[in-house]
């Protein structure tokens, strides 16, 4: 009877988990997902006197200089199983509203040495009212169009990430912060970003991590993993990042700085729903043994 009653709680407590998300989550999954963002341009001089150089002004002051929306547009199962979702199936949208970066240092480099700098690599740090980097099932699919005039109100987060049209309308299943550890050299950076122009446009590529915050929604709680070793512990999401000017010069860009394509890769560790077929199917030869012991006696 002790067996029966914990193979009863293990697939109750499987299959809620199971059938609380809003969309398939492999074990081993990646998010495509395409940003809009604002950038403020840090103040800074250039001092010549050797190679690289650290460059300061206007920098490591506890204000956001970066923030932005995005829309999840596929889930790849990193495991070979390709695509198993698409922005709208099943009427599901995926949005994310994040920010919360202060620019922290920026590393200089005169590679052609005639004097001037073509390759900048920017770190970050929280602003003074945190990072964050929160999901959101919303009605419709995150668009650009409202600009960086969506914001709720139209001023700093100061902790209240909101955005018209995710926020206001969407359900949260996943609170983040952006995870420390992303570079050697300075292992509190929270992103690290490399770049050939810090007055616009912009186009680089970056790296960061991203840590759950547990209790925060279904999302958060299945990849609160600590699947990935950085430079200053553990985290729960990897994210890569390639940006540039919005890439159609035929539509506007709405007031947005950059356009980015991000992949985010993490882990969950929650059977798959063939696994739970499987041990539902046990559950239900478990009931039928136990039925039959009963009427045996």
């Amino acid at each position: 009877m002790k067996r029966f009653m914990n193979a009863v709680v293990i697939a109750l407590v499987v299959m809620a988990a199971a059938t609380s998300w809003g969309f398939p989550l492999p074990q081993a999954w990646e998010f495509k997902i395409n940003n809009f963002e604002m950038v403020s341009n840090p103040q800074v001089a250039w001092n010549p006197q050797g190679l690289p150089v650290q460059v300061f002004g206007g920098l490591n002051n506890g204000t956001e200089d970066n923030w932005g929306i995005a829309a999840v547009t596929s889930i790849i199962d990193r495991n070979g199983g390709g695509i198993v979702w698409s922005d709208g199936d099943a009427g599901e949208h995926i949005s994310m509203v994040f920010g919360g970066l202060d620019v922290k240092t920026i590393i200089a480099i005169d590679s052609d040495l005639n004097g001037f700098p073509d390759q900048f690599t920017v770190r970050t740090m929280a602003a003074r009212t945190g990072s964050f980097a929160d999901f959101y099932m919303t009605p419709t699919q995150a668009t650009p169009v409202l600009g960086p005039g969506g914001r709720i109100p139209n001023v700093p987060f100061n902790g209240s990430p909101l955005y018209t049209g995710i926020s206001d309308v969407g359900t949260l299943i996943g609170k983040f912060n952006f995870a420390p550890g992303i570079s050697n050299s300075d292992p509190a950076a929270l992103t690290q970003v490399s770049t050939d122009t810090l007055t616009g446009p912009y186009s680089g590529n970056g790296s960061g991590y991203l840590d759950a915050i547990a209790g925060s929604g279904w999302f958060a709680d299945a990849v609160d993993t600590d699947s990935f070793n950085t430079f200053a512990g553990t985290a729960d999401v990897s994210l890569q990042f390639n940006f540039r000017p919005h890439p159609d010069v035929n539509q506007p860009n709405y007031g947005w700085d950059l356009n980015s394509e991000d992949p985010l890769r993490g882990n969950n560790p929650v059977p798959e729903p063939s696994t739970i077929l499987l041990l539902g199917g046990g559950l239900l030869g478990v009931g039928f043994f136990a039925r039959k012991r009963g009427n045996r006696a």
